[in-house]
């Protein structure tokens, strides 16, 4: 099989048969077809397990990599990204839908901006059946990308892709950054001087699934890579975002529930 430009990395644990089904049917509806999927399965649930199957039978641009044991999401994705052969890797969600210009149009903008390392995109948010609840929008700039990662994630992480000489170079994500990995990997290859960019378009639609023990946990490793990376570069506007990560963990509890509805309507 001759080598693809894009390896999309896709991590699955125990997703619904007909989400899974979505999800990856709009990677085979993909107007760009030069790229394989790697996906790696942590999954317990025979019916997803089952499914997945099928979908090698159906593809040949499919694999599936089992690990012996489920180490978290950033273990997941390395295992994938070891085995990519692409030139570059793909970020997709198994609960998350891509429209279907989504790799034709950040191969295309990689391939014309060979300075470029990293690009994201906007994104249309569903809730659990897949009807839109909003949208959100990243800066599009490296500058702009830059000053915001000093507050918080500067490109959504499903909607990312990667050349893999970056991951190569610079590594790639750390475990020890538990639902903060992205974050700690972003603001580790900016401090690095990989330049990074989001298109206007939203080009994945995003499955809210969260909870707000999640998003507490989220908060913390997110103020742990923010300390890790503390530079004099933006400084204000870093300590703003520590000073704005620590209220959140003194304020009382309601306020942090008004702060993560906010945030997910935002």
């Amino acid at each position: 099989m001759p080598t693809p430009t894009v390896t999309v990395v896709f991590p699955v644990y125990n997703v619904p048969a007909e989400t899974l089904r979505l999800s990856i049917e709009s990677l085979f509806g993909q107007t760009y077809t030069d790229f394989e999927i790697i996906v790696v399965d942590d999954s317990s649930l025979e019916e997803t397990k089952a499914s997945l199957d099928r979908y090698v039978e159906q593809d040949r641009r499919v694999r599936i990599l089992r690990p012996l044991s489920s180490r978290g999401l950033a273990a997941a994705l390395n295992f994938g990204i070891a085995e990519a052969r692409g030139k570059y890797i793909a970020r997709a969600d198994a609960d998350d839908i891509q429209e279907p210009d989504r790799l034709l149009l950040q191969v295309a903008f990689l391939e014309a901006n060979p300075s470029i390392g990293v690009v994201g995109s906007a994104i249309m948010k569903i809730d659990s059946s897949g009807q839109p609840s909003g949208h959100r929008t990243y800066p599009l700039s490296h500058e702009r990308i830059r000053w915001v990662s000093c507050i918080n994630s500067p490109v959504c992480h499903p909607a990312v892709t990667v050349r893999k000489d970056v991951l190569t170079r610079y590594g790639v994500y750390d475990p020890s950054f538990e639902r903060a990995e992205d974050y700690e990997l972003w603001l580790r290859l900016i401090g690095a001087g990989v330049r990074f960019a989001n298109l206007e378009e939203p080009l994945v639609r995003l499955r809210l699934a969260s909870s707000e023990k999640r998003e507490r946990d989220h908060w913390r490793f997110n103020l742990r890579a923010k300390l890790r990376y503390f530079s004099f570069d933006h400084m204000i506007v870093r300590i703003f975002g520590i000073t704005l990560v620590g209220a959140y963990f003194l304020a009382p509890a309601f306020l942090r529930r008004a702060f993560y509805h906010l945030y997910n309507r935002s």
